[in-house]
C-alpha cells in the first residue's frame, strides 16, 4: 500500500507541469519577441537556482518528495528543478510578457502558496524551518523583479544584460551537469566515497566559477575569449581531479561539458548583445 502511495507522488507534479507547459506554449505563441522571452525565463531560472542552492541545499529549508527517483537527495533536487526551472519561471514569464498587474501577481502568488499547502497535505513536500508565507512573499517579489528585468532588457541596461548572461551560462552548465550526473557519468564530492549530498554542494560552486569566468571574458571581448574559457575549465577540473573532488565515467564526459559551455556562451553573447537589438525593432503583439 505504501509503495503504491509513493508511486503516486509524482502525479501532482506532472499535472502542474502540464498546466504550466500549456501556459508556456501560449506565451510564446502570442508574442513576436520570443528571443527576449528566452532571456527572461533563463535569467529567472538562474536566480532561482542560486536561491534553491542556499535555501534547499545549504540550509535545508524544505524538501521535495516527487518519488521520481529512489535516492532521496537526488529526488529532492529533481523536484527542485521542476519547480525552479519550470513551474514558477513560466508563471513569471506569463505575467511579464502579457503585462499583467498586481492582481495577477497576487493570484499566482496565492496559487503557489496553496499548491505548497496541498502538497504538504499529500506528503509530497515538506517544510522544515521554511514557512509557506515566505513562499508567497518571495514569489510575489520575484514577479516584480521579472517586470523590472524586462524593462532593463528593453532599455539595454548593461547591468541587466551582463547578469542575464551570467545567469544563462550558469543555468545551462547546471542543467548539463545534472543530466550527466543522473546518467552516472560525472560526480563531484569530497573524500573517498562520494554521495549525492556532496555532489549537490560542490557542483554549483564549480558552475559559479565557470559563469563568472565566462562573464569577465565576455566583457574583454577578445578573439582569445573562448580559448581562455576552455583553459579555465580544464585547469579547474585538473585541480579537482588532483584533490579527489571529481569523478568521471567516460572520456567523452568533460568534452561534452566543455563544448556545451563554449557553444552556449557564444550563442548567449550573440543573443543578448546583438540579436535582441534587432528584435526590439519589431513591435510587440499582446
Amino acid at each position: 500500500m505504501w509503495t503504491k502511495r509513493k508511486n503516486k507522488n509524482k502525479y501532482p507534479y506532472i499535472i502542474l507541469g502540464l498546466i504550466q507547459g500549456i501556459i508556456l506554449l501560449v506565451t510564446f505563441r502570442k508574442h513576436v519577441n520570443r528571443k527576449k522571452l528566452v532571456v527572461l525565463i533563463m535569467s529567472y531560472t538562474g536566480f532561482a537556482y542560486l536561491f534553491e542552492y542556499v535555501v534547499v541545499v545549504l540550509f535545508r529549508g524544505y524538501e521535495y518528495r516527487p518519488k521520481f527517483l529512489k535516492n532521496k537527495e537526488l529526488d529532492n533536487i529533481v523536484g527542485s528543478v521542476w519547480s525552479q526551472l519550470f513551474y514558477v519561471p513560466v508563471a513569471a514569464l506569463f505575467i511579464t510578457a502579457f503585462k499583467f498587474g498586481w492582481k495577477m501577481k497576487l493570484f499566482y502568488s496565492l496559487f503557489f502558496a496553496m499548491i505548497e499547502k496541498f502538497f504538504i497535505q499529500l506528503g509530497i513536500f515538506r517544510n522544515f524551518w521554511w514557512k509557506t508565507r515566505y513562499t508567497f512573499v518571495m514569489i510575489y517579489f520575484s514577479f516584480l523583479l521579472n517586470d523590472y528585468w524586462k524593462k532593463g532588457l528593453d532599455k539595454r541596461n548593461s547591468i541587466v544584460l551582463n547578469i542575464s548572461f551570467f545567469n544563462m551560462v550558469q543555468a545551462t552548465w547546471m542543467n548539463t551537469v545534472f543530466v550527466l550526473a543522473l546518467m552516472k557519468k560525472v560526480q563531484y564530492g569530497i573524500g573517498n566515497h562520494f554521495n549525492w549530498k556532496e555532489h549537490l554542494l560542490v557542483s554549483p560552486i564549480r558552475g559559479l566559477i565557470v559563469s563568472v569566468a565566462a562573464s569577465f571574458l565576455r566583457v574583454a571581448n577578445k578573439p582569445t575569449t573562448y580559448v581562455k574559457l576552455l583553459l579555465t575549465m580544464v585547469s579547474c577540473d585538473l585541480f579537482l581531479f588532483k584533490k579527489g573532488m571529481l569523478k568521471v565515467n567516460g572520456w567523452f564526459v568533460l568534452p561534452i561539458i566543455y563544448s556545451t559551455t563554449l557553444v552556449s556562451t557564444y550563442f548567449y553573447k550573440s543573443l543578448l548583445f546583438s540579436s535582441l537589438k534587432k528584435e526590439d525593432k519589431v513591435p510587440e503583439r499582446n
